[in-house]
């Protein structure tokens, strides 16, 4: 064994033996569609690197994954021991491995005042990133080696939801490959889908609630808006899944956006000031698993920290798996969630998580 393996070995065995015994025990679950945190992964990262909020994180055609997150959110406390605030992006390998990352750009130009969200265009690797920022009214795009390309919007608040010029603290984005479109959860500072061309960045279409057209303002009824578009999936067969924070669902959608159906989960939590004191709602981000069926679906849920399966067609319910708390496979505000190739899931957290944690499935007997 050479010094990196023998190091990586002590690792994981001390995250092992500080794990919670539920943690552990999920190692021998046998129950459908279960997963295991992995906690030898990532690796410790290079340089006294650690990691700020982590808002962003996505997987691309080579088994990368992507973590987008915030260097302003290095603490007092971690720069006076060291620590030094890692990129804004970085990239790892299936073992864990740093093998890129991206130096920050110019803030309110090539760059967003506040990451958020990070998408891949699997026809090309190029990567759009968003911020939700007060004066987040754009997106940009990067190549896949990291050269800026383009911007949509410009510096400065919302024009309003149904302005087609400039966008408004973007939260979440999917590309569709099939369309070359890529559409995006406006939710921050506006309240509505927009969809662009996924190559030059043009207007193609947007909406509201139920397919209609958005209502900025105060209203009466707050399942008549998307009061916070979050998260964005988007299925192969064309399905378009909103995660609308607040409300407590997601609103699916066709690719023209003609509304499907609602999916609400655990409407009990509430949400902004129709909730719980301090419920932002259980609805923040979503993916499609595995990638080969698309099957399940899984939503992340800051609030009530886990993550929930359930079988696509059916909406029925699978599992669910988390818990509030600092050890692996316990959650700190998850905020996003991706998956790989191998099936393997990626959960970011923000606030007080700072971590990228890799739950695997566990193999049924």
């Amino acid at each position: 064994m050479n010094f990196s393996q023998i190091a990586r070995v002590l690792f994981t065995s001390a995250l092992l033996m500080s794990a919670p015994a539920f943690a552990r025990a999920a190692d021998q679950s046998t129950s459908r569609a279960s997963f295991s945190v992995d906690p030898g992964w990532p690796l410790p990262l290079p340089d006294r690197w650690v990691l700020g909020h982590v808002t962003g994180v996505a997987v691309d055609q080579q088994n990368r994954v992507w973590v987008l997150n915030r260097p302003a959110t290095i603490t007092e406390d971690e720069a006076v021991i060291g620590a030094v605030a890692a990129p804004p992006v970085v990239i790892f390998d299936q073992r864990g491995q740093v093998v890129a990352s991206w130096p920050l750009g110019k803030r309110g130009e090539t760059w967003p005042h506040r990451e958020h969200s990070i998408a891949i265009d699997s026809r090309d690797g190029s990567v759009w990133i968003s911020g939700n920022g007060d004066d987040d009214g754009f997106i940009v795009k990067y190549s896949a080696d990291g050269r800026f390309l383009l911007r949509v919007g410009n510096s400065g608040p919302s024009k309003g939801s149904n302005d087609t010029t400039q966008l408004g603290r973007v939260a979440g984005m999917v590309v569709d490959p099939v369309a070359g479109e890529l559409f995006i959860a406006d939710g921050y500072g506006n309240r509505r889908v927009i969809v662009l061309d996924a190559t030059t960045g043009t207007y193609k279409r947007h909406w509201g609630a139920f397919g209609r057209a958005p209502i900025d303002g105060p209203v009466t009824d707050r399942k008549s808006q998307l009061m916070q578009p979050h998260g964005i999936a988007l299925s192969r067969d064309g399905i378009l899944y909103v995660g609308d924070r607040p409300n407590n669902r997601l609103q699916t959608f066709t690719r023209d956006g003609k509304w499907i159906a609602d999916i609400v989960q655990r409407p009990e939590t509430g949400g902004g000031t129709g909730g719980k004191s301090g419920s932002v709602g259980s609805v923040w981000d979503a993916v499609l698993w595995p990638r080969g069926s698309e099957k399940n679906l899984l939503v992340v849920d800051g609030n009530n920290s886990e993550v929930r399966v359930s079988e696509r067609k059916s909406g029925k319910d699978l599992s669910a798996f988390g818990r509030a708390g600092p050890y692996p496979g316990e959650f700190r505000w998850a905020h996003t969630i991706a998956v790989d190739a191998n099936g393997n899931i990626y959960v970011g957290e923000v606030s007080t998580g700072k971590r990228v944690q890799r739950f695997r499935p566990n193999k049924k007997k």
